[in-house]
């Protein structure tokens, strides 16, 4: 994948949105990346906030095999490889889909399955959004305990670079589980630690106990184990 497979747009609504129209003329690897969007979204429906200044890409994956469940596993890993290698800064991965950098979010990421009709998924879109500086104010009242940013200001060129990077990294991880899910549990920052885990409003003490070879949760509850391979954990990272 190359520069020429990627469009760059100085704003969209979505990314994740704006890809659809590509599905199925589109190479997997063909990746949508912008300066801003006006409705990016988040895991759950959740908003995803996306000033001006950072780095806003989607692209399509095409699995040949049920390997949804580990894309954002992947991705995770690709995106994490990147930055410290690029800028020689490290960061970890928070169960499922966010990294961390000094106990904030810097980086989230979802993954929306498309179907044709089947039951395997015809496509993947997988969104991904990097908070590369501050923006302009500083980051919103409902986030700004949570977030951070890497400190790094990009041009629009610059951007497409970057995503090109992190979109031929993930192709090369995400068929082949073998070559990430060990890093993965190592960037873990969530592994020995007192947990959440949210479903709708109930939450549920427990104990972050691993992360098996398909990159579900160990959750120890103490009268039980379950592993998560969905959902939702709040975490207490400082």
């Amino acid at each position: 994948m190359n520069r020429s497979d990627i469009l760059y747009y100085p704003e969209v609504d979505s990314t994740n949105k704006a890809l659809r129209e590509y599905l199925h003329v589109a190479q997997e690897g063909f990746t949508i990346v912008a300066g801003r969007q006006t409705a990016g979204r988040g895991r759950m429906g959740r908003s995803f906030i996306s000033p001006a200044g950072g780095l806003y890409m989607s692209l399509i994956l095409k699995p040949e095999k049920d390997s949804f469940s580990l894309i954002t596993s992947a991705a995770a890993v690709a995106v994490t490889q990147v930055i410290e290698e690029k800028y020689a800064v490290k960061c970890g991965i928070k169960w499922v889909n966010d990294i961390i950098k000094d106990g904030k979010k810097v980086c989230g990421i979802l993954a929306e399955a498309v179907f044709d009709g089947s039951e395997k998924p015809a496509a993947v879109i997988l969104g991904i959004g990097i908070n590369l500086v501050a923006p302009e104010g500083g980051f919103e009242k409902e986030i700004k305990d949570i977030a951070t940013h890497l400190g790094i200001c990009l041009t629009a060129d610059e951007k497409i670079d970057l995503a090109a990077e992190i979109t031929n990294r993930i192709l090369s991880l995400y068929p082949r589980p073998e070559s990430f899910v060990n890093e993965y549990r190592e960037k873990s920052v969530v592994i020995g630690k007192e947990i959440f885990v949210i479903r709708g409003s109930e939450k549920t003490y427990g104990f972050a106990k691993d992360i098996d070879d398909e990159c579900g949760l160990i959750v120890d509850y103490g009268s039980k184990t379950e592993v998560l391979r969905t959902g939702e954990i709040s975490v207490r990272l400082k």
